[in-house]
């Protein structure tokens, strides 16, 4: 019968630590390291304009790790670097690398100057530790002498990857916090911004700077906040975002506004004749050309007003996947969510009223693109307008497209709609539609399509009388008030209120653990009450209408008629795409009924002479 085991049994401390040196030591079989690849990081490169700075760090791990090797007698077989890369996950190309040889069986050790220049992640840390000792494969460090294959040296080696975890961590709240202390001080967190510069004219590094602007060598503008620059209007570039923000109401399109942009030299106030680029014109493939994305960022934009806003940056993401990383998902800003709003240091380059319009305008537009600023030439009603004839002789139960009334322009410029049985008929008496054999799709019923076609009164309806038959329906639409704060919702996110609703349950559970902590001790009075002030400031921003981008539209949803009218031709179309699943038109050209789309249904109710159709 084996003995029980007590520490009673020996007689001395020095008993006891050699049995304990002893497991200590316990299955150390020491590798017979022959090759190893040489593993370095760097998570910040410097640079000063666009040229690197020396790389030293990198310089000095390798040569350590060379010397090394050559003194063992080591093979190495390859040198691996990431620069510029974090430790915190393995969602890097070197790393991976590195990885592909363990698994190739190619290497006996991964060498490095410093262990943390493998992971800066206590978690996945011992998970990659086992990773290499599943492939018999030692992880060596050129400074720290732990051995992976004993007890204390996983011990060591697990605490040590936990204390490398830290300056991520304190790096982390070091740059929020920056960030948060200078948007609450009227200064931008963006690097370089359209429509400014920093005014150091005497050696400007602006990209469009040298060659460009007439300032360049000149005196100094620049305007300091203590030690902090102030951006000052560019010279070019703030007539370009004043020409946006004042043309934006009469040109139709995003696309359209770039093009003006694109394809004209403007003569500034002084005199000077130019041709209007982006800030990133040197990187550009189209030589800064505007794009309608860069008219939506000047539009959207709150600090041509002279405003700072701020966005918390979600908190540090430790997540990690050793050789999947498409599985490292990283947590992306929501530019339209909830911000805080701050006055800002520099010139504002057009007046609040304008963007507040050109808000209204946006929000009309949704984001439905249009190519053209010629309103008579555009079929609003194409896709949704269907042939009520047809409809009556059972054709939309087969196939919705046999119904659809097509809409083009005649030699006037108008636009009219034509039945597409008539169109594909060719007066053809065993006339069968083109689109049902496409489809596969068979008729719900036999049809007479010689006689249907002479149901059809008119072959041609004209697009002005249909378009003015359903504004005046939309005139009786009326948004319920409980609807305001979902639009709103849906205008600032695409997750509508969802996007609130998960932002209030983090509040709550941060609210919950500083209770927690209170309780406990570990926070005393003052610090959560900072806290609790804080969290609640936050959620009482949680609602749509107390974004005040949100709140300018409010106005126009209890006034519909005005809204329609202020919208553009793409605004007004994805609207009815928005209620309408079909709008029916007999042949002359009457509106004879209608289907909504569910939310729709009960704002209409019903209106007289027309046919509701589930």
């Amino acid at each position: 019968m084996q003995k029980h085991f007590s520490f009673n049994d020996f007689q001395s401390p020095d008993q006891v630590l050699d049995y304990l040196s002893g497991i200590l030591q316990e299955g150390a079989k020491p590798n017979k390291v022959k090759r190893v690849v040489l593993y370095i990081r760097k998570s910040r490169i410097v640079k000063k304009g666009e040229v690197e700075q020396p790389h030293y760090s990198p310089i000095v791990q390798a040569s350590t790790m060379l010397k090394i090797a050559k003194q063992n007698g080591w093979e190495v077989v390859d040198a691996i670097y990431d620069l510029n890369r974090s430790g915190k996950n393995a969602k890097r190309e070197g790393f991976q690398k590195m990885l592909d040889l363990v698994d190739a069986g190619l290497v006996d050790a991964v060498f490095c100057q410093y262990l943390n220049r493998t992971y800066r992640n206590g978690y996945t840390f011992p998970i990659f530790l086992n990773y290499l000792e599943e492939r018999n494969v030692e992880l060596i460090s050129a400074t720290e002498n732990l051995d992976s294959r004993t007890l204390m040296g996983r011990m060591m080696l697990s605490m040590r990857a936990i204390v490398d975890e830290m300056p991520v961590w304190e790096a982390s709240d070091r740059v929020r916090g920056v960030k948060a202390y200078f948007a609450a001080n009227g200064h931008s967190n963006a690097t370089s911004r359209f429509g400014y510069c920093n005014g150091l004219c005497t050696h400007c590094t602006d990209s469009n700077g040298p060659d460009y602007c007439p300032l360049v060598g000149g005196p100094d503008r620049a305007k300091y906040d203590g030690k902090i620059l102030i951006p000052v209007p560019h010279p070019i570039e703030s007539h370009a975002v004043r020409l946006v923000a004042h043309e934006y109401p009469n040109i139709n399109s995003d696309q359209g506004l770039a093009d003006l942009l694109n394809d004209n030299f403007f003569v500034l106030p002084d005199g000077q004749k130019v041709r209007f680029r982006t800030k990133t014109w040197k990187k550009s493939s189209t030589l800064g050309e505007f794009k309608k994305d860069s008219i939506r960022e000047i539009i959207k934009s709150e600090y041509y007003i002279g405003v700072v806003t701020h966005q918390e940056t979600p908190p540090l993401n430790m997540k990690d996947d050793l050789r999947d990383t498409a599985k490292i998902v990283t947590k992306q800003h929501r530019r339209n969510a909830p911000k805080q709003r701050y006055p800002g240091k520099h010139e504002p380059l057009y007046p609040r009223a304008l963007w507040e319009r050109n808000t209204q305008l946006r929000m009309a537009k949704g984001n439905v693109s249009s190519n053209s600023n010629r309103q008579g030439t555009k079929a609003m009603l194409s896709g949704l307008a269907k042939c009520w004839e047809c409809y009556q002789d059972g054709l939309l139960r087969s196939n919705s497209k046999l119904v659809s009334l097509r809409g083009t322009t005649n030699g006037s410029g108008k636009v009219v709609y034509r039945c597409l049985t008539i169109l594909e008929s060719h007066s053809t008496k065993n006339f069968e539609p083109a689109a049902l054999h496409e489809t596969g799709i068979q008729l719900a019923g036999k049809t007479d399509f010689p006689n249907l076609i002479k149901q059809h009164q008119k072959r041609t309806l004209e697009g002005a009388p249909l378009l003015e038959q359903v504004e005046q329906l939309l005139e009786k639409l009326i948004i319920p008030v409980e609807w305001h704060e979902r639009i709103l919702a849906f205008y600032l996110s695409d997750e509508g209120l969802n996007e609130f609703d998960r932002l209030g349950r983090n509040l709550s559970a941060e609210l919950e653990d500083c209770r927690a902590m209170y309780r406990r001790h570990v926070m005393d009075e003052a610090e959560f009450d900072q806290h609790y002030r804080r969290i609640s400031a936050q959620m009482n921003m949680l609602r749509p209408s107390a974004d005040p981008q949100a709140r300018a539209i409010l106005p126009r949803l209890d006034n519909f008629k005005a809204l329609w009218d202020e919208m553009s031709h793409a605004g007004r179309r994805a609207l009815l795409e928005d209620i309408f699943v079909d709008i029916f038109f007999d042949s002359q050209e009457r509106l004879r009924g209608y289907r909504l789309h569910e939310p729709f249904k009960p704002l209409f109710g019903v209106v007289k002479g027309l046919c509701m159709i589930d």
